[in-house]
């Protein structure tokens, strides 16, 4: 169980979908426990999930097409959530504004993002954000046990 509504709100947000790694992902999350870090720039947590809830045949994944609006910030939230061995991993939140992380951030709202290559330089993308999730964007495996 997680107790802070950001991380709540981000986790929600991104294992939403119909896929069935999406799904196997969000059974764990009840039963995850969580070890929260604050920054200066965001939040950084690790999870913990019973063994037997790992999904079988899934490596390393990571979910980053979320931005969160923040109550009194000019820019958004970026989330990225790591998934390790067919487990919840961890998850970090972060913006590079010119303002502290607030002690109690609001969320105002969260907008799904497409990233997609601008050139064949590294680190050269184009977020732009979009009306519904983009599964197919994702890559996710086709199937996982």
């Amino acid at each position: 169980m997680i107790d802070d509504p950001l991380l709540s709100r981000a986790m929600e947000a991104l294992l939403a979908g119909n896929h069935p790694v999406l799904g196997k992902l969000r059974t764990q999350l009840p039963h995850a426990s969580a070890s929260i870090q604050r920054t200066a720039i965001g939040l950084f947590a690790n999870f913990a999930v019973p063994g037997a809830l790992r999904v079988s045949g899934l490596g390393h994944l990571e979910l980053g097409d979320i931005h969160i609006y923040l109550h009194g910030r000019d820019t958004p939230t970026h989330c990225v959530l790591h998934v390790d061995n067919g487990a919840l991993g961890s998850i970090e939140c972060y913006d590079m504004a010119d303002q502290d992380w607030p002690e109690f951030p609001q969320v105002e709202r969260i907008q799904y993002v497409s990233q997609k290559p601008r050139a064949a330089t590294i680190g050269n993308w184009r977020i732009q954000e979009i009306d519904s999730r983009d599964l197919a964007g994702l890559e996710l495996p086709d199937s996982a046990a």
